[in-house]
């Protein structure tokens, strides 16, 4: 009963795979591990959209680092196998950081 579903939603750990998966094989891509001209480009990607947004005149802008999005990946040692600057230390994650302070000089002081 209950095999259909994820051993977590059954009240088992699930294993985490050695080497990185699709999502789903054959629809989703197999993640690749940035180097730093990615990282910098995503950076500036988030840097881009929270300009975008205040020039929308948007209120407030949120930051998602969690449920499994890319900055959420560097926040875990279940998906961060890192073994350079962007693994490790868990305690200051440097992407989401350097993502955080570049948004934050983007975005007006004014707003939250």
């Amino acid at each position: 009963m209950g095999g259909d579903r994820p051993a977590a939603a059954r009240g088992q750990l699930a294993l985490v795979a050695a080497s990185p998966l699709p999502y789903r094989p054959g629809v989703n891509q197999t993640p690749a591990a940035l180097d730093r001209p990615g990282l910098t480009a995503v950076r500036e990607e988030f840097t881009a959209a929270a300009r975008r947004a205040a020039r929308s005149g948007f209120d407030l802008l949120e930051l998602h680092a969690a449920h499994g999005y890319l900055l959420s990946g560097f926040l875990s040692p279940l998906t961060n196998h890192r073994t350079d600057a962007y693994g490790g230390d868990l305690e200051a994650p440097p992407l989401p950081l350097e993502v955080l302070d570049a948004v934050r000089e983007a975005w007006p002081d004014d707003r939250p």
